[in-house]
Parts: structure tokens; sequence; C-alpha cells
């Protein structure tokens, strides 16, 4: 699955909502259409579970060094 992400250049990045989250904010991405029942409409059982978003003028910064991420809007 990674290498077809990869193929299609796109990129995985989990965010988590624990402790070392600073600020989550799961409401800016309700805003956006899910894309995962269009990509997988033979799947329904899985619409609840994965979602797909591509928000526009959303980054995603990854100090992998010091494993460090933030996403957001400037």
């Amino acid at each position: 699955m990674f290498q077809d992400m990869v193929e299609a250049e796109m990129s995985y990045n989990a965010i988590w909502n624990d402790a070392k989250t600073l600020q989550y904010q799961p409401a800016l991405f309700n805003k956006e259409k899910d894309l995962f029942p269009l990509i997988c409409p033979d799947l329904p059982e899985l619409w609840d579970m994965i979602s797909v978003r591509e928000p526009d003028g959303l980054y995603f910064w990854l100090d992998s060094i010091h494993n460090h991420a933030l996403c957001g809007r400037p």
C-alpha cells in the first residue's frame, strides 16, 4: 500500500489526539469532502473508519531528527 502511495505522490500522515498533541481541531477537516467513498466505493464497511480529505492550503512540516511535526494552515 505504501509503495502505491509513493508512486501516486501521496503522503500518509497520521494525526493522533494524545498527550503529545499541543492542539487538535478535527472540525477543520470536517468541512472538507471525504474522498474515501469515491476512491473505494466497494468498501462501504470502511467508510466510517477511514477518511481521505484534501484541504486547500494545508501544510505539513516534519522535523524527523527531533520527531516533531506540525500540520495546519499558515
